[in-house]
């Protein structure tokens, strides 16, 4: 074991999580672990979770030989996560995997001696899951889905230059979603555009801000957060097509759901990421030695249909 310890410290050191499958198939524990997957809401996650398997897997940690996983999803409800990482708890395993802030926060709460892997949090520093990027200081590490707010709106206004104010369509109290809201503020303002904060608790809600106010902006921004994944994507992309305003959007899948423009990540990729960090974990490496990390690249995704129907021609 002390032979494993030093060559996952020295893994980690040298290589980070980048390219390290050679050493963990030479070092790998003989033994079998248990992961607990939490992905908290929405099916367009199941690309992430399936990456996270795939990177486990080609660390030579395979699930039905040497790994098992508990796979439970809360729906989005807080008390149902609290029992799902409780019953990880219980059911002693090596590792959890949670998808989200609102997830991640907590299971961070209810264990500070399991490692914890997290995925799809934009602003983990800033949630306080982590103390920093380079080291988190307790025993979560994880991996972002985040593109820079500057980096969403250049891909947005090469196809739509001129706007004046811009509504931000999220879920009211999400913690990733404020940060995010923040970002688009100090950049925007920077540019004399008005950004306009319409948080909602629910679809109707939504449909009833997005009503009111639609005299008060020219475009629609929608948030990074389970909520938009999860419905309000269709709500706000509708309302945008009726009124004939152009959107952009942080999702793949909103893209394809009708959304003009979204600089995206891709979901599956960010998993393997995390695989990649839970793999080093379950070698013997502490979660505080692993970079949280956010890919390298984004894609910027364009929905022709949309375009046309706006009258916008693409550059």
């Amino acid at each position: 074991m002390k032979k494993i310890y030093f060559g996952v410290l020295l893994a980690v050191l040298v290589f980070g999580v980048t390219e390290t499958q050679g050493i963990l198939k030479s070092e790998r524990p003989k033994r079998s672990f248990l992961i607990g997957i939490s992905p908290w809401l929405v099916p367009q996650y199941d690309n992430n979770v399936q990456g996270f398997k795939d990177a486990l897997a080609e660390g030579g940690f395979i699930e039905g030989k040497n790994v098992r996983f508990i796979e439970q999803n809360p729906q989005g409800d807080v008390q149902k996560q609290q029992e799902i990482i409780r019953s990880f708890i219980n059911s002693k395993v090596d590792l959890i995997y949670v998808l989200t802030a609102p997830g991640a926060k907590i299971a961070q709460s209810l264990t500070k001696e399991i490692p914890i892997v997290f995925s799809l949090v934009q602003f983990p520093v800033e949630d306080g899951l982590v103390n920093s990027l380079e080291d988190s200081g307790n025993n979560l590490t994880g991996t972002r889905h985040y593109v820079p707010a500057a980096k969403q709106f250049f891909a947005f206004e090469r196809v739509v230059p001129y706007i004046e104010k811009m509504a931000f369509v999220h879920e009211k109290g999400d913690v990733d979603s404020r940060q995010e809201l923040k970002e688009f503020e100090g950049l925007l303002s920077q540019r004399d555009i008005k950004v306009i904060d319409v948080p909602a608790s629910d679809l109707d809600d939504l449909k009833e801000k997005l009503n009111k106010q639609k005299d008060a902006f020219d475009s629609l921004y929608l948030a990074c957060d389970p909520f938009v994944s999860n419905g309000a994507d269709k709500v706000a992309i509708t309302f945008a097509q009726e009124n004939h305003k152009p959107d952009f959007a942080c999702s793949l899948d909103e893209t394809l759901n009708g959304a003009l423009v979204g600089n995206v990540v891709n979901f599956y990729n960010v998993g393997k990421m995390s695989g990649k960090k839970a793999a080093l974990i379950l070698m013997g490496a502490r979660p505080r030695w692993i970079r949280t990390q956010a890919p390298e690249e984004s894609f910027v995704v364009i929905n022709k249909k949309s375009a046309k129907e706006l009258g916008i021609e693409l550059p």
